[in-house]
């Protein structure tokens, strides 16, 4: 890009977010060299160990249709989408490989196949099993530290109270109709205490009398305006293809905490502000403004 042309760009900001798949990445395959055999007796016991912790407080995390949500927590050398560990974590014991996750991979199980997956680790033999399990470093359940990340929940309502309390939220992407129906039916118990439908951004256009504008643009934006709530709209998506995102408006933070607890969002993001900002220093030219705007194009910003 020459100075000429970077001197016209009006300081974009651009931040590129990317939906959660449910397939996993062609990779090259495991081998019997891709063992790690000096931590692979060592794995077997610590990944026993944690699923006899997880069996314990198994009851008290989010089910969705007896179904419970696993991260299995990588080492560093096997991050590569070759090592995804769907063979240990596999239809033999149950498990369903859901999305990639921070340093891992999320996987749905259901909550009585835990004992079966352990005695998988204990007996595994086969190549592609003995992989796995020298290369997951840990396994846990899905909790709210997942959904928060690096980030606290008084830094997040911080950021959001800036832009009316708005979150970006991921729903988890189950496999299965029933786990997807009991987590929409969970999440929709919120609607109204703990989530609240942002109002249309056409509502505030709409409410002004704006003379100038043909009666039949107008009656338009009033159809758009009144169109459905934003949550139900995503819980059909939802339902039909197993991701969905939208926006909800959050009142509290302990409703905030609520969602979080509730297992049914992947993650979630508070709405950043947008603010204008001026022109930034060299020169610049003076455009005069035409005489006849009606044929120029509409700019506008979103609050």
């Amino acid at each position: 890009m020459n100075d000429a042309s970077r001197r016209h760009l009006l300081n974009p900001v651009p931040r590129l977010t990317k939906e959660a798949v449910q397939r996993r990445v062609s990779g090259g395959g495991k081998s019997e060299s891709n063992i790690m055999p000096g931590r692979l007796d060592g794995q077997r016991e610590v990944l026993v160990q944690a699923l006899e912790i997880m069996s314990d407080t198994a009851a008290e995390q989010p089910i969705f249709n007896e179904q419970i949500v696993i991260h299995a927590i990588m080492f560093d050398d096997s991050l590569s989408p070759s090592y995804i560990p769907n063979d240990l974590f596999g239809a033999a014991c149950g498990a369903q490989y859901i999305v990639p996750h921070r340093n891992g991979y999320l996987f749905q199980l259901p909550i009585d196949r835990l004992g079966a997956l352990s005695d998988r680790i204990t007996r595994a033999a086969s190549v592609k099993e003995l992989v796995d399990i020298s290369r997951v470093q840990s396994m846990a359940f899905f909790k709210e530290k997942n959904v928060i990340e690096d980030r606290t929940i008084d830094s997040m309502w911080s950021c959001a109270s800036q832009n009316g309390n708005r979150f970006i939220i991921w729903l988890m992407p189950l496999h299965g109709i029933e786990e997807r129906e009991h987590l929409i039916e969970k999440f929709l118990s919120l609607q109204d205490r703990s989530i609240f439908s942002p109002p249309s951004l056409l509502t505030e256009i709409v409410s002004r009398n704006q003379s100038d504008v043909p009666a039949q643009i107008r009656r338009n934006l009033m159809v758009s305006a009144s169109g459905g709530n934003r949550i139900a709209a995503a819980a059909g998506d939802y339902l039909r293809s197993g991701q969905a995102k939208t926006t909800v408006i959050i009142p509290s933070i302990p409703a905030l905490t609520q969602l979080i607890s509730s297992g049914t969002v992947l993650r979630i993001d508070p709405v950043s502000p947008i603010h204008c900002s001026a022109a930034g220093g060299g020169a610049h030219r003076d455009h005069p403004m035409p005489n006849k705007k009606s044929g120029l194009p509409v700019e506008g910003v979103v609050k």
